[in-house]
């Protein structure tokens, strides 16, 4: 199983147990990681580590990319490294397309930035956290898609868009930001063209 805080960021405090001992164990570390000593337990589940960042206005999908986290496990406790984007691979694509739809159809009044977490397992994505916010993938779009910068606003703004971008068919470029070891306690990234 993963257990992690309900509210952090970054894979703070985020734990895989094998066995009954090292889930009590590492629940209290959760526990004692967040705010209002609260924490998730999910099931654990193989495959490649992502997220999606998506913009969403008046129930459509104005803006999508699909990131490959950059994810390693220490000490039963996951460590997130950065991000290499987009993911250009069209089966990935097309299952992360039907899976915001739905996404859509279950939450007509949806609007903003949402990152998704996700695993994708057999090119199909499994979304593991969702955060109504800003993620870290969006410092890699802003540099190769400068104009994501005015969909957000626009978006915000309450102007309606009636575009649909996903950004890999508007880059040939792609991005990584990763984080430096010795500094992450400063939280400070860096970011590379690639």
């Amino acid at each position: 199983i993963v257990i992690k805080p309900c509210m952090q960021a970054g894979s703070t405090c985020v734990y895989i147990a094998r066995g009954y001992s090292e889930a009590i164990e590492n629940s209290v570390k959760a526990l004692n990681c967040d705010p209002f000593h609260r924490a998730v337990i999910q099931q654990y589940v193989r495959g490649i580590h992502g997220s999606i960042s998506a913009i969403f206005k008046n129930k459509k999908i104005v803006f999508y990319s699909i990131n490959r986290q950059i994810i390693t496990l220490e000490n039963n406790m996951f460590r997130y490294k950065g991000n290499v984007l987009p993911i250009r691979d069209a089966k990935i694509i097309k299952n992360v397309y039907k899976l915001l739809t739905q996404f859509i159809e279950c939450y007509p009044d949806l609007e903003g930035y949402i990152g998704f977490d996700i695993v994708i397992e057999n090119e199909k994505p499994i979304v593991v956290e969702v955060n109504p916010r800003i993620t870290t993938p969006f410092i890699a779009i802003a540099k190769l898609y400068p104009e994501i910068g005015k969909i957000f606003i626009d978006a915000i703004r309450g102007i309606d868009i009636d575009t649909q971008i996903y950004l890999g068919d508007v880059t040939s470029g792609s991005a990584l930001i990763a984080i430096r070891e010795k500094e992450i306690e400063n939280d400070n990234l860096v970011f590379g063209d690639t």
